[in-house]
Parts: C-alpha cells; sequence; structure tokens
C-alpha cells in the first residue's frame, strides 16, 4: 500500500512525511539531499515485517516538503526531526539519515540524546571529501541554466552501481519534484551543507550507531578510508558494502535490512 502523505506545519512552511502507524518500536528515515522520501520504498516494507513503525519524512525544501524557507540549515532540518517526534508524541526513536541526513541525525542526537535510541547512517557524507579543482565551477554552471534539474539527475544517477527495477520510474517522480519553481533553489541552499560541523559531534557521542557505506560510493573520495574513520569511534559500527554505491536502502535492500535488524536486536 502506498503511504499516505502527510504534513506538519512548521515556521513559514510544512514538512511532508508518512506514517505507517503501530505500536511497534519506531525508526524515522530522513531523506537525502535533492531526493524524496521514497527513497525508503524497498527498505520499508522489511522494516514493517520485522515490526517496526515506520517513519519518512522529506527535508525541507524537498520533495512533497514547502520549498521555500529562510533557513536551509542541517542544524534547522534536524530541529525538524524533534518536532516532527513532539508532534506525533513518540517519546525515543531510531533515526536512519542518507548522504547529508545522517548529519542532521547525527546533529538532532547532538540536540536530543535522550530522543534518539540509535542512528543508522546510509552513504553517510559527515566529513569534507576532495574534490577536483574544477568541481565548484562545474556545479555552478550546472545550476546556472534550465539544465539544472536535468544535470542533478544525471548526477544522481551516477552514484548507483546497481540500479533498482523502478529507478526510471522514481526518476521520473523526481524530475517532476525537482521542475517546480523554486524547488533546485532550495536545493542549492541545502548544498551550503558543510560536513566539517558534524565530526566534533560524532566524537562526543556515544548513542550506538550504524552506519552501512557502499565500497563503490562515488559520492565519497575513498569509501574504505571512511569506513575506516568511522570505526574508529566508539560508538559506531560500520559495514562497507561490496558492489554497492552511494544508495545501500536501494541496491541492496535486503542486506540493508538485515544489517540494521541485527544491530538493532
Amino acid at each position: 500500500m502506498k503511504p499516505i502523505t502527510r504534513y506538519l506545519p512548521r515556521e513559514l512552511g510544512q514538512l511532508a512525511y508518512d506514517d505507517s502507524g503501530g505500536d511497534g518500536p519506531v525508526c524515522l528515515a530522513i531523506a537525502g539531499m535533492g531526493d524524496l522520501r521514497d527513497q525508503f520504498r524497498a527498505l520499508r516494507p522489511l522494516l514493517l515485517a520485522a515490526g517496526w513503525r515506520v517513519i519518512t519524512v522529506d527535508a525541507r525544501g524537498q520533495g512533497e516538503s514547502s520549498i521555500f524557507w529562510q533557513d536551509y540549515s542541517a542544524q534547522a532540518c534536524a530541529r525538524d526531526v524533534l518536532a516532527l517526534l513532539d508532534a506525533l508524541g513518540i517519546a525515543r526513536a531510531v533515526l536512519i539519515g542518507h548522504s547529508f541526513a545522517a548529519g542532521v541525525a547525527c546533529l538532532a542526537t547532538a540536540l536530543a540524546p535522550q530522543r534518539v535510541q540509535a542512528q543508522v547512517w546510509l552513504g553517510p557524507v559527515l566529513r569534507a571529501q576532495h574534490q577536483p579543482w574544477w568541481t565548484p565551477l562545474a556545479m555552478k554552471i550546472g545550476f546556472a541554466g534550465p539544465w539544472r534539474a536535468a544535470m542533478w539527475l544525471s548526477y544522481r544517477d551516477s552514484l548507483f552501481v546497481r540500479r533498482p527495477a523502478d529507478h526510471l520510474a522514481q526518476r521520473n517522480r523526481l524530475a517532476a519534484r525537482l521542475r517546480e519553481p523554486g524547488r533546485m533553489r532550495a536545493l542549492r541552499a541545502l548544498m551550503a551543507y558543510d560536513p566539517a560541523q558534524i565530526s566534533p559531534h560524532i566524537a562526543a557521542q556515544s548513542t550506538p550507531t550504524l552506519a552501512l557505506i557502499g565500497a563503490q560510493d562515488a559520492d565519497l573520495t575513498d569509501p574504505a578510508g571512511e569506513a575506516a574513520w568511522l570505526a574508529s569511534h566508539r560508538q559506531v559500527q560500520v559495514q562497507l558494502l561490496a558492489d554497492v554505491g552511494h544508495y545501500p536502502q536501494l541496491e541492496a535492500p535486503q542486506q540493508t535490512a538485515d544489517a540494521m535488524l541485527a544491530f538493532l536486536r
């Protein structure tokens, strides 16, 4: 059954989310940058079958959430996560964050560690990555013209090693959203995300955390090196997934679910 979109009113906008309901333990999954919360569509039924209540949310400016906000920072997104838990009357939850949203989960945990049972980071971008000198120029040009949505979609495509069977259909849904007036501007604002601000919080936290990293994640300069760095933190368990790119939850959903459920048991 397709999840029903619900909305959480926030200052100057509203956040789109869906909630499976039920009285099981709660996991709240935060979609990555320039994406839709249905990126968890393959993972969701596996978690539901294991008895979990699953909530997924579009970050501000993304998906079905409002486009225009004064603040697109990861800190603001973290406050959104805690506000959603408050609105739903949820005392504690597992936070799942993909890519930049792993940083959002980390910041939410820093703000309210008593609210977070555990964190799961999928393809996390949590410290600055080395970029070729021409990358900023390419991004500036890419966002400058009517081709910007197509540019982003092509870049996103390049992050998959294994594309799911419904990749094209989901890509078309995302393309329709990105072509909405102001949506790419919101994405550009989210791209001001600075992962260097996240690293100190990781070192200070004790919340049990699982990081699942694709061994061929093109969004990371050195996936194995990133895995080793995260594993150096006492509270973080890391699995490096062979033949997987930036989207473990879509490229290897069963493997991702099995790792999560074993970790959370």
